[in-house]
């Protein structure tokens, strides 16, 4: 559960701040950094949940997963 819930909450909470950076810091279209952070997430999800299998327990898993989610919906809503 880790890995699937988890995994996606922190794949969302990385293409918000990323295509956040990228509108604001880099000055893309909206489009662009939607399209380019939502294709670079799927690489956040893979390895999020590759991690979630090899964390030593589930408590850990979910307690990485979930702060380094809320780190970066955090950044992405000071950015906004």
């Amino acid at each position: 559960m880790a890995a699937i819930l988890g995994g996606y909450v922190l794949m969302l909470a990385f293409a918000a701040a990323l295509a956040t950076a990228l509108q604001h810091g880099a000055h893309w279209s909206r489009g662009e950094a939607m399209v380019c952070a939502g294709m670079a997430a799927f690489v956040v999800y893979l390895l999020a949940g590759l991690r979630a299998f090899v964390a030593p327990s589930a408590g850990r898993a979910w307690g990485e997963l979930l702060a380094v989610a809320a780190l970066l919906a955090a950044l992405a809503a000071a950015w906004r």
